[in-house]
């Protein structure tokens, strides 16, 4: 088992490297080191040499898809009062060394708009995407020089530098690029403190604004049962490409339709968690504790079965956004 997931990985390595020596080539000569039987026409640096190559390919393909980045996230709230208030967007760098006030290294809006810091350690953070602006306060908190996303388990350092006069944060974005290691470094979002904002204490509370109907009595389909694995997350059914990588660190790692409508959902941290106030019907997951409906699409793919299911989170119960589509694969 080992070795056909070595071989696996050497092989994924050279295709990514675009190398010209074969794999099994490769193969073939590591063998013959490993058994310590190397014949006098096999030049033994030269082997050894090869199968280092090979040895280093295949590490950073296994570091790519089964050593996900996560950061120590524990930490204890200590005051940053430089940092309490409200704090917007200006532009989103390479370095520090690339920014200059009077001019944007990038054109249209970015993703992240606004950041307030409460004096409690809550955080509310704006975003813009292609399902409008959205704002949310129960991912995140921070602390003096860090900011902690707790659903992602990235902890950014920020700093504040004066610059001709005006204050201005950069705050490490810790996205899905650094999480899976293209990139070494972060880019960072310059941030510049808004006047005129009311400070606040903590963050307010969050007001649900989307309720579904979830009165909605069990009815069977076959094609919903069975184990779902997550393997990506998307804004758009007709976006979806069976080719795209798979991702690793999705919130959801699977769901499990069984019979009668139960349900049983494994997060990313290994917990598993069955309840009655969710359940499936027809094409549909119910859940009655969040009063959520979420449709479920299945098509076939390429000769694989596949489940689009509606993913509404706090971004649709408590901003009315859009919600995106979590690709599930049937097992």
């Amino acid at each position: 088992m080992k070795e056909k997931r070595i071989k696996a990985a050497i092989q994924d390595a050279l295709g990514n490297e675009h190398t010209k020596l074969s794999f099994d080539t490769i193969w073939e000569k590591s063998q013959v080191i490993k058994s310590k039987e190397v014949p006098k026409r096999v030049n033994r640096k030269k082997v050894i040499a090869i199968v280092a190559i090979a040895a280093t390919l295949m590490t950073a393909t296994l570091s790519a898809q089964y050593l996900l980045r996560v950061d120590d996230i524990s930490y204890t709230f200590r005051l940053d009062q430089n940092v309490v208030g409200t704090w917007k967007t200006v532009d989103f760098v390479e370095n520090e060394k690339m920014f200059a006030p009077n001019k944007r290294s990038w054109d249209g809006e970015g993703y992240l708009q606004e950041l307030t810091f409460c004096s409690n350690g809550d955080l509310i953070q704006v975003v813009q995407d292609k399902r409008g602006s959205i704002t949310s306060n129960y991912e995140q908190g921070w602390t003096k020089g860090h900011i902690v996303n707790r659903i992602n388990e990235t902890n950014s350092a920020y700093t504040i530098k004066k610059i001709d006069g005006e204050k201005y944060m950069f705050y490490e974005w810790k996205s899905g690029d650094y999480t899976y290691k293209r990139l070494e470094k972060p880019y960072l979002y310059v941030l510049k403190q808004a006047e005129d904002v009311p400070i606040l204490d903590k963050a307010p509370e969050l007001v649900q604004v989307k309720r579904d109907d979830t009165n909605i009595p069990f009815v069977n389909n076959d094609a919903m049962k069975g184990i779902w694995k997550s393997i990506n997350v998307i804004d758009e059914i007709q976006a979806f490409n069976p080719n795209d990588k798979q991702e690793e660190n999705l919130f959801i790692k699977s769901m499990e339709l069984k019979e009668n409508g139960e349900i049983i959902t494994k997060f990313k941290d290994g917990s598993l968690v069955e309840s009655e106030e969710i359940y499936w019907s027809q094409d549909m997951v119910v859940n009655q504790y969040e009063d959520t409906v979420s449709k479920c699409i299945i098509k076939e793919i390429e000769g694989e079965t596949y489940m689009f299911y509606e993913f509404k989170n706090g971004d649709y119960i408590f901003n009315g956004a859009r919600p995106l589509y979590y690709v599930m694969k049937k097992q």
